[in-house]
């Protein structure tokens, strides 16, 4: 006679394989739910706006922009072919408001960090705006370079020789300058220029780098203690006559040496 096989026992654990399963799914749900709502929004919009930059378009292609192929490949972010980034102030033509049209984009709506070309090239257009008013374009010029927006002021107009004071025609410039500076939270650094030329002996300085330095600082105090510039973001550096922008052989060159610069960096 054959042998009753023994019957086998059912595995009474077979559950836990699919309840493990299930609490390791509900983990990675909550997970994902908790990083979700930790976003960080500032660094979201400048991944966007990176994106933009990257693929040529200016814009976000995080915000249901129109693509990534720009209209004109012949002109990126509004730079012309040839790459020039300098600008000097020019007066636009009045143009009549069209009821259809968007509105341009003003003082009141450049705000936040700019960290764009096409952001720092808007401020460059509020800035320039401005000079023309006080009619004091022709003694300072715009630029967007690698590091931000420069301005910058001719000592000549703005200082008295070998003096640190802050002329009227300079405090007028702060003054509109300062409500623009306020509305964006990019850091801001002032840096004082001479030429070459020793002091004198009755010179209350006893170096250029010492005049540099009490200028630029001159300026950043003025932004600070009158434009309500947020002094954490602001800063000033002295170069004396080591970063010419021209020769020290010439007057001319000497001129273009002399001189303030405030920059607005990208970051």
């Amino acid at each position: 006679m054959q042998r009753k096989k023994k019957a086998k026992k059912e595995n009474s654990e077979r559950w836990l394989l699919t309840y493990s399963d299930l609490i390791t799914l509900l983990m990675i749900f909550f997970i994902l739910l908790y990083t979700m709502s930790n976003v960080n929004q500032q660094k979201f919009e400048q991944l966007a706006e990176s994106l933009g930059v990257a693929f040529g378009t200016g814009n976000s292609v995080l915000d249901g922009s129109n693509g990534v192929i720009p209209m004109d490949a012949g002109h990126i972010n509004g730079q012309d072919p040839s790459g020039s980034a300098s600008q000097k102030p020019t007066s636009a033509p009045t143009k009549a408001p069209d009821a259809t049209s968007k509105p341009e984009n003003t003082a009141s709506n450049i705000k936040g960090t700019i960290s764009t070309e096409k952001g720092m090239r808007d401020l460059q257009n509020r800035i320039n705006k401005i000079l023309n008013d006080l009619k004091i374009e022709d003694y300072v010029n715009t630029e967007v370079g690698s590091i931000g927006l420069i301005t910058t002021f001719s000592n000549d107009v703005f200082f008295d020789s070998g003096d640190d004071s802050l002329k009227p025609e300079m405090i007028a410039g702060l003054q509109k300058l300062a409500p623009l500076l306020n509305q964006v939270d990019n850091s801001i650094v002032v840096e004082g220029n001479t030429d070459n030329v020793q002091m004198s002996n009755n010179s209350k300085f006893k170096s250029n780098w010492q005049l540099s330095s009490a200028r630029a600082a001159n300026v950043v105090q003025y932004l600070v203690e009158q434009g309500k510039v947020n002094g954490n973001r602001i800063s000033a550096i002295g170069y004396g006559e080591y970063r010419p922008k021209a020769s020290n052989k010439t007057d001319k060159g000497r001129a273009q040496n002399r001189r303030i610069d405030i920059i607005i960096l990208y970051n």
